[in-house]
C-alpha cells in the first residue's frame, strides 16, 4: 500500500501514543501500581476485569500489528534518560505556575505562604535539575538514528 511519509508518521505518532497507553494498563492489570507522597494509584480491578482488559490490549494490538506491517510503521524506541531528562524540562514550566506572582491570580498570596513555599520549591527546582543532569542525553545517544522493525 502506497502510504505518504506523513501520513506514515501520523499513523505512527498516535499508535505510539496508543502503544504506551496500553503499557500502563498492562502494568496496572499486573498490579504494579505506583505511589509516592501526593499520588497513588490504587488497584481497584477485579478479576474478571484484568482478564477483560487483558483481552481486549491483545485484540488492539493485533490490529496495530497489522497497522504496522501493512503501513509499515517503525518501531519508536525511546530510552530512559532521555525520557527521564525530557519529564524534567516540562516540570519546570509545571512548577513555575506556584511562583507567588503566578499564584496571585488565584488570589491574595501571604507573604508567610511565599516565603514557606517559595525556599521549598527552589529545592525541588534544584533537585529536578540536579536529576535531569544526572540524565542528560549523552552526545552519542543523541546521533543514533531509529532503530527499524
Amino acid at each position: 500500500m502506497r502510504v505518504s511519509d506523513n501520513h506514515r508518521r501520523r499513523f505512527s505518532s498516535i499508535l505510539t501514543e496508543l502503544d504506551d497507553a496500553l503499557c500502563e494498563f498492562e502494568r496496572l492489570a499486573a498490579g504494579q501500581e505506583h505511589a509516592g507522597v501526593l499520588y497513588e494509584q490504587v488497584n481497584t480491578l477485579r478479576p474478571a476485569q484484568v482478564k477483560a482488559l487483558r483481552e481486549q490490549v491483545d485484540a488492539i494490538r493485533a490490529v496495530m500489528s497489522e497497522l504496522k506491517a501493512d503501513l509499515r510503521l517503525q518501531v519508536e524506541r525511546t530510552d530512559s534518560v532521555t525520557l527521564i531528562a525530557a519529564r524534567c524540562a516540562s516540570l519546570w514550566t509545571v512548577i513555575g505556575e506556584l511562583d507567588p506572582v503566578r499564584l496571585q491570580q488565584y488570589g491574595h498570596v501571604p507573604a508567610e505562604l511565599s516565603d514557606y513555599a517559595g525556599s521549598r520549591l527552589d529545592h525541588i527546582v534544584a533537585g529536578i535539575k540536579r536529576i535531569s543532569s544526572v540524565c542528560r542525553p549523552s552526545k552519542a545517544a543523541m546521533g543514533k538514528p531509529k532503530a527499524e522493525t
